[in-house]
């Protein structure tokens, strides 16, 4: 999937996350729209976006799954949960990922001191467009 041409919703209630996102997508000629976890599946059917990156923190799991499946009925969206509190590996994000069609990223620098520029927002451009782009092939061979 090409990094120029994305059209991504954010799914967040961190105004801070949402505005790292905007930042880092925005200016590459994507569409980023930015919204609460209730507005999600409205905002997807009429948006089509090509991406959704999905704020999991301080989420049930049981709504992350509902959520995502809903989104599956009305978007052919890759879907990429971002999480500060759920490491690569651990039992919880591990449960989750088996329960939706998702790959997982780490926000940079944890919830609470998200840089808007730097080596850390970068690093989080670039661990997200190579887990866009392996959910998309994940989800080819589906």
């Amino acid at each position: 999937m090409s990094e120029q041409a994305i059209r991504m919703v954010v799914a967040t209630a961190d105004s801070v996350f949402g505005a790292l996102c905007e930042s880092l997508f925005g200016g590459d000629g994507g569409i980023v729209s930015v919204t609460v976890h209730a507005d999600l599946i409205r905002l997807a059917r009429r948006g089509e976006p090509d991406v959704v990156l999905f704020d999991i923190d301080y989420c049930d799991p049981a709504d992350v799954s509902r959520l995502t499946a809903k989104l599956s009925l009305v978007s052919s969206a890759v879907v990429v949960l971002a999480t500060a509190y759920h490491a690569p590996g651990s039992a919880a994000l591990g449960a989750l990922l088996q329960t939706v069609s998702a790959t997982a990223v780490l926000k940079p620098d944890g919830a609470s001191s998200l840089s808007l520029s730097g080596a850390g927002a970068e690093a989080f451009r670039q661990a997200l467009t190579v887990a866009i782009n392996a959910q998309a092939r994940a989800d080819e061979h589906a």
